[in-house]
């Protein structure tokens, strides 16, 4: 388990990488303090995606996942090295 949500290992579907994949729940919640949250999620987003050291993870990409149920809620997906 990692911030905001749980990280999984997965293969990439067409190249065949190992890479890291944290899935944010709840990413379009409503809730108080939701704005926040989601700020800190994509200024997370923002730092990974410019960083080029050997010292921090790779970003590879980021999407939201709709909800798989009638009433759930969307999900983040952030793509990062293993």
């Amino acid at each position: 388990e990692g911030s905001f949500g749980c990280v999984y290992k997965a293969r990439h579907k067409y190249t065949s990488a190992i890479v890291a994949v944290k899935i944010i729940p709840n990413a379009e919640t409503n809730g108080a303090g939701s704005e926040s949250e989601t700020d800190k999620i994509m200024g997370e987003i923002d730092i990974l995606s410019r960083c080029d050291s050997p010292f921090i993870v790779g970003y590879f990409e980021c999407f939201m996942k709709p909800p798989t149920k009638r009433l759930g809620n969307a999900e983040m997906w952030i793509v990062m090295e293993y």
